[in-house]
C-alpha cells in the first residue's frame, strides 16, 4: 500500500477528466486515445500489476495509477497527503466505491494479515532473538 503524496494527487488532477463512470459503475474513456489506441466512451483498460493492485497506463503522465485512486474521484471525495485508499474486504482487486476508505497511512499497517511465521498469534508483536522476548 502506498502512501498518497502531493505529487501522487497532483498527478490525479491532471488525468481524471480523461474518465467517466457509466450507469453500470463501469470507467469509461471520454476522449479518442494518441493513434487510435482506444475511442471516448470505451472502458478504460485496466490490469492487475505486480503488488495486485488493479491499475492503467496512463500517456500523459507515463507511468500507472491505481483504479481505487480513480474511482475515489471520480465519486467526488478528495484524496489527502499521507493517507491511503484502502480495501475494507481486504481484496486488492474490489475497486467498488463501497469497498473503499481513505484512512491515515499508520493505521493502515494494523490492518495487516498475520503473518505465515507468526509463532505469538497476534499481528503486530516479533520476537526478538536478543532480548528473548515479543516485542510490540
Amino acid at each position: 500500500m502506498s502512501k498518497i503524496t502531493q505529487n501522487t494527487i497532483n498527478k490525479l488532477n491532471t488525468i481524471i477528466d480523461e474518465f467517466y463512470l457509466d450507469g453500470a459503475g463501469n470507467v469509461r474513456r471520454t476522449k479518442n486515445g494518441y493513434y487510435n489506441r482506444f475511442a471516448a466512451g470505451d472502458l478504460a483498460g485496466f490490469y492487475v500489476n505486480s503488488n495486485g493492485y488493479m491499475v492503467i497506463q496512463t500517456p500523459k503522465q507515463r507511468s500507472t495509477t491505481r483504479k481505487s485512486h480513480i474511482i475515489w474521484l471520480l465519486h467526488g471525495n478528495q484524496l489527502k497527503v499521507n493517507h491511503v485508499i484502502d480495501h475494507i474486504d481486504g481484496n486488492a482487486v474490489n475497486d467498488s466505491i463501497d469497498n473503499l476508505r481513505l484512512i491515515p497511512y499508520e493505521l493502515n499497517h494494523r490492518n495487516r494479515a498475520k503473518r505465515s511465521d507468526n509463532t505469538s498469534g497476534v499481528t503486530g508483536i516479533s520476537w526478538n532473538k536478543k532480548s528473548s522476548k515479543y516485542v510490540i
